[in-house]
């Protein structure tokens, strides 16, 4: 019965996880970055690869 329980939990975890859209603060974040990185004539290509950039957040609010 438990496993049942926490297999259900997972699966709604799971789908709460891949079908929620990004925070608004995380987004404008983002967006400040990138166009703090164009005032001073950064190349944003070279930020493609990195990974704090592209990693989703998950907020408990």
């Amino acid at each position: 019965m438990a496993f049942w329980v926490g297999a259900g939990i997972a699966m709604i975890g799971m789908i709460a996880r891949t079908t929620l859209r990004e925070a608004p603060d995380y987004v404008d974040a983002r967006q400040k970055l990138q166009e703090s990185l164009s005032q001073v004539n950064h190349d944003i290509a070279n930020l493609k690869n990195d990974i704090i950039l592209h990693k989703k957040l998950i907020t408990m609010s």
